[in-house]
């Protein structure tokens, strides 16, 4: 987590998120991602299976060119719940990866796989040609960007314009340097945060304890469905906050054990989003916050 508001809006190199290094000389650029299943990249494959077990080995092709130990977003997953999320990768074959949390703990795969998904590696993906086949539409350059004490800012909106018909799941800032194969993706987001739970809350409980929650959740986030298959429905409106969250939780049909997680997006974000023929997606960017914000708005032009 690297940013307010976008805990999977990864620091893949460059210092960039850690507070050292400078702003590369280059054009930094912004590119939407297409991540449903329909166009791959190297580190961006899709998923055509997932186990009812724990914990979750899903079948692609991913696992060909994954680690163990890698981190992995997984997303779009039908069927299975608690196989979509921000995951490591405890074993892997050439058609598998294994999923745990980032703190070691086993996923676990409620229900049957019925269709989609995709995962995408982002310990191994450093180039803009390595995921350039998912892009939608035409990448556009920040504007007047700088970069102060690990923060990132540029002028906002960032607007992409003419985007073509499509599911847009995620997006990349990367330094274009004139050849994609050596242009470094820096970060990635698909407007998300994670939720860890604390402790372990008991079927029939009724709040949930996280350390923190990073960007304002409301019902209309429900279900939050965790890395254990379990779901909760929030009861009413969470603030974002650190230091200890209550999230108040209708009466839970299923338990969540201390360690399991959450990807959740947050009131205001906007991924992902299906667009029309030629819309506009903009990409607020909260200079005030030092952080790259989340989808503002789009429409059809």
């Amino acid at each position: 987590m690297s940013h307010m508001y976008l805990p999977l809006f990864k620091a893949l190199g460059l210092g960039l998120g850690s507070g050292s290094g400078s702003l590369p000389s280059g054009t930094l650029k912004m590119a939407l991602l297409r991540l449903d299943g329909t166009v791959t990249g190297t580190y961006a494959l899709t998923v055509t299976g997932a186990t009812a077990a724990s914990p979750i080995v899903l079948t692609t092709t991913l696992g060909n060119v994954s680690s163990v130990g890698d981190k992995v977003v997984t997303l779009g997953i039908g069927g299975t719940l608690g196989a979509n999320g921000t995951y490591r990768v405890s074993a892997q074959d050439a058609t598998h990866i294994t999923l745990q949390t980032l703190n070691g703990t086993n996923t676990t795969g409620v229900g049957a796989y019925t269709s989609g998904g995709m995962a995408v590696n982002l310990s191994k993906l450093q180039y803009y040609s390595q995921i350039s086949g998912c892009v939608v539409g035409t990448p556009v350059a920040l504007t007047s960007p700088t970069f102060t004490a690990g923060v990132l800012n540029a002028t906002s909106p960032v607007v992409n314009a003419s985007v073509p018909a499509g599911v847009v799941s995620a997006y990349i800032i990367y330094l274009d340097t004139g050849t994609p194969s050596t242009s470094p993706v820096l970060f990635f987001s698909d407007c998300k945060q994670r939720l860890v739970a604390a402790a372990t809350a008991a079927s029939s409980a009724t709040s949930i304890f996280v350390p923190n929650v990073e960007g304002p959740l409301t019902t209309g986030l429900n279900p939050l469905t965790w890395s254990n298959g379990a779901q909760a429905n929030l009861s009413g409106s969470v603030a974002a906050g650190a230091d200890g969250i209550t999230l108040p939780v209708t009466s839970l049909a299923n338990a969540i054990n201390a360690g399991h997680t959450c990807d959740v997006g947050w009131t205001g974000s906007s991924l992902p989003i299906t667009l029309g023929s030629s819309s506009t997606v903009n990409v607020t960017l909260d200079t005030g916050a030092g952080y790259v914000g989340g989808i503002a708005g789009f429409g059809e032009i």
